[in-house]
């Protein structure tokens, strides 16, 4: 198995962990086996750091790509149904909080307090109002896309570095509009300016709330999961080592 990995970093890497790592390894990180193009693209971008922050970012990296290259359509419409499921979880959990705060002799039992239960249940009314606010096609990458930025910034990135990382990754991959120059509604000339500026709104956005909501990490987590489900379907032995 790690006879098959062309790239010296890796190979390094691989060797200096045990099997049981290298499993973990495989099974967190989908790009890991197939997209060499992207490890070696990322090889050269994110010079100097450890091997851990390195594995992180470049599953988020994956993680976006993968995202940003469906249609818009189907964006939005995984966008609004899975928000539709996080409001449906969140209301079920209200439901069976309350009638366990209505069961004194329950209640008497579990290491819980109505303090507590009350305080779950606002958080959990909080994720309601969120999931009513309007879903866009970017909606769950934008959230893939701030997590990167926050990674970048603990590195100690400067902010125009990491626009820059970003456009360039999204040109190489053909994202959206990213590296074309053209005229929108007859009067707006759209270049990269323009387009390293919405890349700029998010990184605003993530640099001012670098905490993830529980709904945000609820949608990370499923992302990542359908990913490596995906993954897995074209890969049965891929943890076979």
């Amino acid at each position: 198995m790690i006879s098959e990995f062309k790239y010296p970093l890796y190979i390094k890497y691989l060797k200096s962990i045990t099997k049981n790592e290298r499993k973990y390894v495989f099974n967190q990180i989908p790009f890991f086996k197939d997209d060499y193009e992207l490890i070696l693209y990322l090889e050269k971008e994110l010079v100097d750091i450890h091997q851990t922050e390195f594995l992180k970012i470049a599953s988020d990296i994956q993680l976006l790509i993968n995202e940003m290259q469906k249609p818009k359509e189907k964006r939005l419409k995984e966008s609004v149904e899975f928000k539709n499921e996080l409001k449906n979880q969140s209301k079920k959990r209200i439901n069976i909080l309350r009638n366990i705060k209505l069961d004194k002799s329950l209640m008497k039992h579990l290491p819980l307090d109505e303090d507590l239960i009350n305080k779950t249940i606002n958080v959990l009314n909080e994720h309601i109002i969120q999931s009513k606010v309007r879903t866009g096609h970017n909606s769950t990458a934008y959230i893939i896309l701030g997590c990167i930025f926050n990674r970048l910034n603990e590195l100690k990135w400067g902010h125009n570095k990491q626009i820059s990382f970003i456009y360039n990754l999204f040109v190489k991959y053909k994202i959206e509009d990213y590296g074309k120059e053209y005229i929108k509604d007859n009067d707006t000339f759209i270049r990269d300016y323009e387009q390293k500026d919405r890349i700029r709104k998010v990184q605003n956005k993530a640099i001012t709330n670098p905490k993830l909501s529980v709904q945000e990490q609820d949608i990370l987590y499923n992302k990542k999961l359908k990913l490596l489900k995906s993954y897995h379907k074209l890969n049965k032995n891929s943890t076979e080592f």
